[in-house]
C-alpha cells in the first residue's frame, strides 16, 4: 500500500469517528437546573455497569452502580428451602374447615422454625446497593462563574452531559460503554480557564441503621477507599456473604499535574482529565482478580475517548433506533426542558411530547438496565441503601411488566436477559416445589436472591409457599416472545419444556374432589386478603385458575402444532376441562 493510499485510510478511520460520535439529537432530554438529588440525576447503563450523574457545578457526583452487588442476611450459597410438604394434608382441610388462619399458621411457623436452624432470621434475602460515588471538587470555583450550566441525556448515545462545571465553565461527559464495560467520565476545561479538580472514590452515604430486617451498619466488614499516582481504588467485602467487589478507575490527565495523598487525586491545569472505571463483583475472596489483573485490563483500553464513545455508541444507538415513538414532537423536545414538562401535564394533563418521552426513556431504561439479570424494581440504579420494597426482583408483577416491551420493541437482546436468568433459577424453583408443596415442577419465589431462586420470603397473611401459579405467571414471557417473533427453535426447545414441567407440577398438585373437578387447595391471590380472615390462603384464587387454565391450553395448542400424541394431548384437556368455574362476584365481575 503507498502512502497515499495509508493516509486516506487513516482520514477516513478519522472521519468515521467523528460521524459516529454525533447523533441526531432528536432523542435529548434536558435541564437548565442541577440535580441535587441522586433521584433526580440522569442516568447512564450498559447493562451492567451504570452510573447516575447529579450534584452542583462546584462538587460533582457520580453515583456508580454494578447489577450484581447486594447485601446479603446469608451467605448466597446456602440451601435454604424449608420442607413443609407433610404438611400439606393438614393445611388443605383446615381451609376446607374455613379455619384458612390456622392453616397459614401452621405451614408458616413450621418454616419459619426450619429457617431459623439453617441460621437464617431474615426474611428479605438481598438489598441491591450503590457501588461508591465518584467525587468531582472544583477546588476553584466562583458561583457566579455559571452562567452556562445545562445537563442533559441523549438517550440515542447513552452519554450524559453536563455544561458549566467548576470555574472555567468547563464540560463532564458520562457513558457507560457496552464494549469495554465500563464507566467513561471526561472532564474538558471550559474557555474560561484550566481544569484544577480533587478526585475521589468514597461511600454513598447513608449506610445507617436497620432497613428490612438487615443491619446496614454492619452490612460489611471491609471498606477502603484509596489513591495512587494515576488511579483511584475501592474495596469492599460483605459480612454475612462470601463475596464482595473492587473499583478501580485509571485517571488521565492531559497536560497539568497530578498530585497523590493517598485518599485522592488532585489535578491542576489540565486541559482534559478522562477516567476509566470499571467495578469486578466477586463471590470468594480466594477467586477475586488482582488489582493487577484489572489494572492490565484497564490499560489496554485505548485512553482515547472519541474511540471508546465511536464503538459504544454504534452498540448502543442500533439497540435504541430499532424501533420509535415519532408524534412529530422534536421541537419539544429541543425547546422544553424537563422541569417545564413536568409541570405541564401535572397543569394540563398529558401531552404528545409527555408520551414521545415516556416512550424513548422507557425504551432507553431497559435496554440500559437488561445484562446478566432483567431489571428489579429500580433497574440497576439506586444512590440510596434503603429502597423501597427492598428494590429486589419481584416476581408477582414487576419483573414482568419490566420486561414486556422486550418482543414489541424488538429488543431480543432484553428478553434474552429475562429468559437466560429464568433458566439459571429453574433449580432453585424445582427445590421449591419438592420441598414446599412435595411435587414435581416449578414454584417460583416471591423475592429471591439473584443467584439462585430459593423462596425465603414469606410471612404471617402471606405464605408465599403456597403461590402455585407464580411459575406459570413467569414463563409466560418465554411464550409471547417465542410467539411474537416466530421463533419456532426457541418455541420447541426452550418454551415447551418449561409448559411440560409446568403440567408435572400441576398433576401432583392439583386434588380432585368429589364434584369430579381439580381443585387448587392451597392457593392465594397475591396482595389479596380473604374476607374475613387475615391470610391471603385460601383454596381456588381466581387468579391461580387463570393461571392452570393458560398452562394447559397453551400445552394443548403447542401439542397440537408439533403433533404430540394424542394420549399426552387428552392427559392435559382433561385437567384442562375440570378445572373449577370462575367465581363471579354480585357486580357480575370476576371475584
Amino acid at each position: 500500500m503507498n502512502i497515499q493510499k495509508i493516509l486516506l485510510t487513516v482520514i477516513c478511520c478519522v472521519c468515521a469517528l467523528s460521524v459516529m460520535a454525533e447523533t441526531s439529537g432528536r432523542w435529548i432530554a434536558w435541564s437548565l437546573l442541577p440535580a441535587t438529588r441522586w433521584e433526580d440525576a440522569f442516568v447512564t447503563g450498559n447493562g451492567i455497569h451504570g452510573t447516575m450523574v447529579w450534584g452542583n457545578p462546584q462538587d460533582e457526583c457520580i453515583t456508580c452502580v454494578h447489577e450484581e452487588l447486594f447485601i446479603r442476611a446469608w451467605d448466597r450459597h446456602a440451601k435454604t428451602v424449608p420442607v413443609t410438604a407433610p404438611l400439606l394434608p393438614e393445611i388443605r382441610n383446615l381451609i376446607n374447615l374455613n379455619r384458612s388462619n390456622e392453616a397459614d399458621s401452621l405451614i408458616v411457623t413450621e418454616a419459619n422454625r426450619q429457617m431459623k436452624a439453617m441460621g437464617v432470621n431474615n426474611h428479605w434475602p438481598q438489598i441491591p446497593h450503590p457501588a461508591f460515588d465518584l467525587r468531582i471538587r472544583h477546588l476553584d470555583v466562583f458561583p457566579s462563574c455559571h452562567t452556562d450550566y445545562r445537563r442533559q441525556l441523549d438517550m440515542e448515545s447513552g452519554v450524559t452531559t453536563v455544561w458549566g462545571c467548576g470555574s472555567s465553565n468547563g464540560k463532564e461527559e458520562v457513558f457507560s460503554s457496552r464494549i469495554e464495560n465500563i464507566n467513561v467520565i471526561r472532564l474538558k476545561a471550559g474557555k474560561a480557564g484550566k481544569l484544577h479538580v480533587r478526585l475521589n472514590l468514597e461511600e454513598t452515604p447513608g449506610r445507617k441503621g436497620m432497613h428490612f430486617d438487615h443491619n446496614l451498619d454492619s452490612a460489611f466488614c471491609t471498606v477502603n477507599s484509596a489513591a495512587e499516582q494515576g488511579w483511584l481504588t475501592y474495596h469492599a467485602k460483605y459480612r454475612f456473604d462470601s463475596g464482595g467487589y473492587d473499583g478501580l478507575a485509571r485517571v488521565l490527565p492531559r497536560g497539568g499535574n497530578m498530585i497523590c495523598d493517598g485518599y485522592g487525586l488532585e489535578i491542576t491545569d489540565a486541559d482534559e482529565i478522562l477516567i476509566l472505571l470499571r467495578i469486578t463483583p466477586w463471590e470468594e475472596a480466594l477467586t477475586a482478580p488482582t488489582k493487577a489483573s484489572v489494572k492490565k485490563l484497564l490499560e489496554a483500553i485505548p485512553s482515547n475517548y472519541e474511540a471508546i464513545l465511536s464503538s459504544h455508541q454504534e452498540e448502543h444507538s442500533r439497540l435504541f433506533l430499532r424501533m420509535q415513538l415519532d408524534l412529530e414532537c422534536a421541537e419539544g423536545w429541543r425547546q422544553t426542558p424537563v422541569e417545564q414538562l413536568l409541570s405541564e401535564i401535572h397543569e394540563n394533563g398529558i401531552t404528545p411530547l409527555f408520551m414521545e418521552q415516556i416512550h424513548a426513556m422507557g425504551r432507553y431504561l431497559l435496554i440500559s438496565s437488561c445484562g446478566k439479570y432483567p431489571p428489579p424494581l429500580q433497574g440497576i440504579w439506586g444512590g440510596g441503601w434503603k429502597p423501597a420494597w427492598i428494590g429486589g426482583f419481584v416476581w408477582d408483577s414487576n419483573i414482568n411488566l419490566a420486561i414486556s416491551g422486550a418482543a414489541m420493541g424488538n429488543l431480543p437482546e432484553c428478553a434474552e436477559s429475562y429468559c437466560s436468568y429464568v433458566e439459571h433459577l429453574l433449580p432453585g424453583w424445582r427445590l421449591n416445589a419438592k420441598n414446599y408443596l412435595g411435587c414435581r415442577g416449578l414454584l417460583v419465589a416471591h423475592y429471591n436472591d439473584p443467584s439462585n431462586g430459593y423462596l425465603t420470603h414469606f410471612g404471617r397473611s402471606f405464605p408465599w409457599m403456597c403461590w402455585s401459579g407464580g411459575a406459570g405467571w413467569n414463563i409466560r414471557p418465554f411464550y409471547e416472545y417465542a410467539m411474537l417473533t416466530g421463533d419456532e427453535d426457541m418455541m420447541k426447545k426452550r418454551v415447551l419444556p418449561l409448559y411440560k414441567e409446568m403440567a408435572e407440577f400441576y398433576e401432583d398438585f392439583l386434588v380432585k374432589e368429589p364434584d369430579g373437578l381439580y381443585h387448587i387447595l392451597p392457593s392465594i391471590s397475591p396482595e389479596n386478603a380473604v374476607k374475613g380472615t387475615n391470610t391471603w390462603l385460601s383454596r381456588d384464587a381466581t387468579m391461580d385458575i387463570a393461571i392452570a387454565r393458560e398452562v394447559f391450553g397453551l400445552l394443548l395448542e403447542m401439542g397440537k402444532k408439533y403433533k404430540f400424541s394424542k394420549k399426552e394431548c387428552d392427559r392435559w384437556r382433561k385437567y384442562l376441562d375440570h378445572l373449577p368455574d370462575y367465581r363471579i362476584n354480585k357486580d357480575g365481575a370476576l371475584a
